[in-house]
């Protein structure tokens, strides 16, 4: 191997360094917009669920009022019942 065929050589095993560093670079990059997405997902989902929880048990305390007060403000007793019961999870 001459001169001219090492500097090559070690020209190519740099660019290829580069490129190796590069596409590591590049797939921790979407790795971790992956795992941002997972944890905006999950934080939307709790948030849905939590949101869920305080409505049923608004219509629970509801409940409590008599039916005359509930026909006043458009609600049946057992639409209230059928939605308060359900867990939150469930839409």
């Amino acid at each position: 191997m001459d001169n001219t065929d090492l500097i090559r050589f070690r020209q190519m095993e740099m660019a290829m360094s580069h490129v190796n560093r590069t596409h590591t670079v590049s797939h921790s990059a979407s790795l971790v917009a992956g795992v941002v997405r997972m944890l905006g997902t999950a934080v939307s989902t709790v948030a849905l669920w939590v949101r869920r929880h305080n409505e049923r048990r608004e219509l629970r305390e509801l409940l409590a009022q008599p039916d005359y007060l509930l026909k006043d403000i458009g609600l049946r007793r057992e639409d209230i019942m059928n939605h308060a019961v359900k867990p939150f999870w469930r839409p």
